[in-house]
């Protein structure tokens, strides 16, 4: 279930509200699919858990099968308007999603009262702290954080009030504030038609963060040793294999020289510099294409491969927006999300803002995150047995 957007509203783009996307390909399909499942809350077996790839979506559909149209069932009597209903929502009705894809729009009363759990994914949405009157009450009263709060979450002011320059975005969840369905649909749309062609032209491979394991610091004194090293170590490699006989264009040349006497010390030398190299310039290209980078509209003036002061700051704006907790070095959880497809991270982003709606909407409060403090956390029931510590967020 969800509230039915206002406005200029992206979940039309998952065939929610008028039908089914054109030319963004199977996987895109798969991935609104599974926006409405991961909202079906009461109606569904199954949901969709942050960190799903959208990969091990099922191929088809189109987000959602066509409302349907039964015979409608006797209107239930509403009791009073509580302080988490939504049902003076503007949009008036929502989309009942049922098993198997199906849908119907129901009056928001109708959909409370039949125990659905309404999602309001519009870009007003804001947590019950920021709301200007409480459901049922004729007590409005301005808010005089709640229109910073949707220009921060919609990208279209900073936290001082100011417009943002056109690349600039705010990336604020680790500090509780969401991007909103909108701005996650337009960084969905930019893929194929700018950030995809300019990885291709830029060369990139997503290959050298899988072969990479610890950690790069940033340094302002070595921001180009690594790159110098590799350079040399590869000429005086390079130079021993061809006294060795080995043709190092090749893999088997290369697999040799790593076993080679006379080669293997240099080869280690080389490959332990140029992984790191690889890394930072794949990532840089990354960024480039994704406008991460603060000067020249999100492109920078990097060389690739050296790990510079922009580099550092764009790659925390990459954990920001990731929901990565770090201070611009590269490391386990950031390489990891850099692994990742920018599809894969976009969807990512996509399943954690309907998370925050989902939790809001059902009051969820318990997520398990109890046990980060206490391993054997447990909690007694009616009875007096102890139960483990439940994660309802992801139940």
């Amino acid at each position: 279930m969800r509230a039915n957007k206002t406005g200029n509203s992206s979940p039309r783009a998952c065939g929610l509200d008028s039908g089914p996307v054109r030319g963004q390909g199977r996987w895109r399909a798969a991935a609104c699919g599974r926006l409405a499942l991961a909202l079906a809350l009461g109606a569904c077996s199954q949901s969709t858990r942050v960190g799903d790839d959208p990969e091990a979506v099922p191929a088809g559909g189109d987000g959602g099968a066509a409302a349907t149209t039964g015979a409608a069932a006797a209107p239930v009597k509403l009791g009073p308007i509580g302080k988490t209903s939504v049902r003076e929502h503007s949009a008036g009705k929502a989309w009942v999603i049922e098993e198997a894809g199906a849908t119907r729009l129901l009056d928001l009363g109708q959909a409370e009262g039949t125990g659905h759990t309404v999602i309001d994914l519009s870009d007003t949405w804001t947590p019950f702290i920021f709301t200007e009157k409480t459901p049922g009450q004729e007590d409005r009263q301005s808010n005089d954080y709640r229109e910073r709060y949707l220009a921060l979450a919609s990208d279209k002011g900073d936290q001082w009030g100011e417009p943002l320059d056109p690349h600039e975005k705010n990336f604020l969840e680790l500090y509780g504030i969401p991007p909103t369905l909108s701005v996650i649909w337009n960084e969905w749309q930019r893929l194929a038609t700018d950030v995809e062609p300019c990885l291709v032209k830029e060369g990139y491979d997503p290959q050298s963060f899988a072969n990479f394991t610890g950690t790069i610091s940033f340094s302002k004194s070595s921001q180009s040793t690594r790159v110098r090293q590799a350079a040399w170590a590869k000429a005086a490699l390079f130079k021993k294999a061809k006294k060795a006989k080995l043709d190092l264009s090749t893999p088997e040349g290369l697999a040799s020289a790593a076993a080679h006497p006379k080669t293997k010390s240099l080869y280690k030398q080389w490959r332990s510099a140029q992984v790191e190299v690889d890394v930072i310039a794949n990532a840089q290209k990354r960024f480039v294409c994704e406008r991460m980078y603060n000067s020249n509209g999100g492109r920078g003036t990097v060389e690739y491969g050296v790990f510079d002061s922009e580099t550092t700051h764009a790659l925390a704006a990459f954990e920001r927006k990731h929901d990565i907790m770090g201070w611009g070095h590269f490391k386990e959880d950031n390489v990891a999300m850099l692994a990742k497809t920018p599809a894969q991270a976009v969807h990512g982003r996509l399943l954690r803002m309907v998370e925050e709606r989902v939790v809001s909407a059902a009051g969820i409060v318990e997520d398990g995150s109890a046990r980060q403090w206490k391993a054997d956390f447990t909690w007694k029931d009616k009875s007096g047995a102890a139960q483990p510590l439940r994660d309802l967020v992801a139940e």
